[in-house]
């Protein structure tokens, strides 16, 4: 007992840990799912002042296995040979692992605990991959047929197309100076002209679906636009209400946009998420929204600026964005209109300055007058020094313009009768189905055949806040 207190007798040793596959020397780190390893490991018992092999008792067994978190294979180990080692005999013992159809981290743990003798503890950590592609046999047996199969498809092809094409008069491999009766018949040559490879150049562009589409424009160069046109300063009411009329044909162009917002010489247009609109291709959409805002300003300046020539075609350019759920477009929304009131009260004050009639400031004194200015001294300045309450400025400087599509009653095509009320809804897609309120007429003997009709309305509201947005709720449930 006092020799294996202090380790003199029945004390174990591992001389070597060794792994590598079947029919193989090398050890390896990474090994692939369902390869047969092999597992090696010389034991030495120290017992009469001397190493020898350690041979384990017949009615015990050495075990290896593969573990990740529990263990996958556990295999017994088989005794190999005797080992001669520097200081005495090690007994050699090899187990064999098949590997798992999982990959993954592994360890390959050899765990033996014996009473009367010292415990040993052996791990290596490796990797087991899956398949690569070059692992699988170059062709499967059980996919004959449906290599027969694309075989058969193409050999179709070249047999109707050849019967085709001689059918109607065209030499499949020959001129294309055929004659089907006695007209000469070149056309399917023509389709297909050598210069048709230029087309893959083309950038697929179509934006992601379920998502909302917002276009965006702004005017190019506006600020020298507005003063070659002598607009009215902070605020011209005659070119916000010509943008907005663009706008208005827009909506009425596209009965896909659903909701328009503009303030200065900006406009967005919000596309319902299913809309399915020149295949959602960014370019068409930018390009023709754009083009067509752009003709309409020019068509209409007269008919808002009378008889001011205009003095050179105005530009808009325009981006694509996309939001992903209702939360992100009402922030963009937000943001929009929180910098209209922005700019609106700074171009306010500014110009209020500079147009004081007593004592009228420079534009850039004016700008150093207002640089560290919050809003609230914005608005005691302008209330104060020019008896101008911000809040009294009409809405559409302040809001912006909000365009959008309502529902209303037909009046003038109402008509009065004994049946019960029926309602008419327009043919617009993104109507609600509204529900008949017949409490309020249950007084009247007569009911009233009501004819609903859908308008475009141009609003100056707040879109911040949740009323709009519940009052509105089929823009975002189109």
């Amino acid at each position: 007992i006092t020799k294996w207190t202090f380790q003199e007798k029945n004390v174990l040793r591992v001389n070597s840990y060794v792994h590598h596959r079947a029919n193989e020397t090398q050890q390896h780190g990474i090994y692939r799912i369902k390869d047969e390893l092999v597992i090696e490991v010389s034991i030495s018992v120290y017992r009469d002042d001397k190493w020898q092999a350690y041979e384990a008792p017949k009615d015990d067994t050495l075990q290896v296995a593969a573990v990740m978190l529990d263990p996958y294979e556990l295999k017994n180990m088989r005794k190999v040979k005797v080992l001669d080692i520097a200081d005495g005999k090690a007994l050699l013992y090899a187990g064999d692992i098949h590997l798992p159809d999982r990959h993954g981290v592994f360890t390959l743990l050899f765990d033996y605990k014996r009473y009367g003798y010292t415990w040993l503890e052996k791990k290596e950590i490796v990797e087991v991959r899956p398949f690569r592609h070059d692992d699988y046999p170059r062709f499967l047996s059980a996919a004959w047929v449906y290599y027969a199969n694309v075989f058969a498809v193409m050999l179709g092809f070249v047999v109707i197309s050849k019967y085709e094409l001689n059918r109607t008069g065209i030499t499949y491999f020959g001129t294309s100076k055929c004659f089907c009766g006695k007209r000469k018949f070149d056309r399917f040559f023509m389709a297909k002209s050598k210069y048709e490879y230029v087309k893959s150049f083309e950038r697929v562009d179509s934006l992601l679906q379920n998502t909302y589409i917002v276009i965006r424009l702004d005017g190019h160069s506006f600020h020298r636009f507005t003063a070659t046109h002598a607009f009215s300063k902070p605020n011209d009411i005659r070119a916000l209400n010509l943008a907005n009329a663009c706008a208005l044909t827009v909506l009425e162009t596209y009965p896909d946009i659903l909701l328009a917002y503009g303030q200065s010489d900006e406009f967005s247009f919000m596309l319902k998420k299913s809309s399915k609109l020149y295949k959602r291709r960014e370019s068409k959409l930018v390009s023709n929204i754009v083009s067509l805002f752009t003709a309409v300003y020019v068509w209409k300046w007269k008919e808002f600026f009378g008889d001011l020539e205009l003095q050179y075609p105005p530009s808009f350019d325009g981006r694509a964005v996309l939001y992903p759920d209702e939360k992100s477009l009402r922030d963009y929304f937000s943001w929009r209109q929180a910098d209209c009131h922005i700019n609106n009260l700074y171009n306010t004050a500014f110009w209020a300055l500079v147009q004081d009639p007593k004592n009228p400031r420079t534009e850039s004194i004016a700008q150093n007058i207002l640089k560290d200015t919050d809003s609230a001294a914005k608005n005691e300045m302008l209330f104060k020094d020019f008896n101008v309450n911000y809040n009294n400025i009409i809405p559409i400087f302040r809001k912006g313009s909000v365009i959008l599509r309502k529902t209303v009653a037909d009046e003038e095509n109402s008509e009065e009768t004994g049946d019960i009320i029926s309602m008419n809804l327009s043919v617009y897609d993104n109507a609600l189905n509204l529900e008949n309120n017949n409490s309020s007429n249950k007084r009247s003997k007569k009911k009233i055949k009501t004819k609903l009709k859908i308008v475009t309305v141009v609003e100056h509201c707040d879109i911040i806040s949740d009323n709009f947005w519940i009052d509105n709720n089929d823009i975002l449930k189109a």
